[in-house]
């Protein structure tokens, strides 16, 4: 199974773990969630990374996603880089 790692920006400081996958399993199976959170106060930083299980599951993703409104923000949904 090929893992397609997504980076999701704009991300609300209430969006939790549970918010990111439930969304991202309308278009394919989610293998992980990761919101990295500010040491300081606790909270969701505004990024995070969705690791999808299916190119073609990354793929729907990006396509449906990207751009929505979450939490009333827009978020931007693309393939994570190397290092990211």
């Amino acid at each position: 199974m090929t893992v397609t790692r997504l980076h999701v920006s704009g991300l609300s400081t209430d969006t939790s773990n549970f918010d990111l996958e439930n969304l991202f399993n309308r278009a394919g199976l989610v293998m992980s969630v990761s919101l990295p959170t500010n040491e300081r106060t606790g909270k969701s930083q505004d990024f995070g990374i969705v690791s999808m299980g299916t190119e073609d599951g990354a793929q729907a993703a990006i396509k449906s996603l990207d751009g929505i409104m979450l939490h009333e923000r827009q978020i931007t949904v693309r393939q994570a880089s190397a290092g990211e």
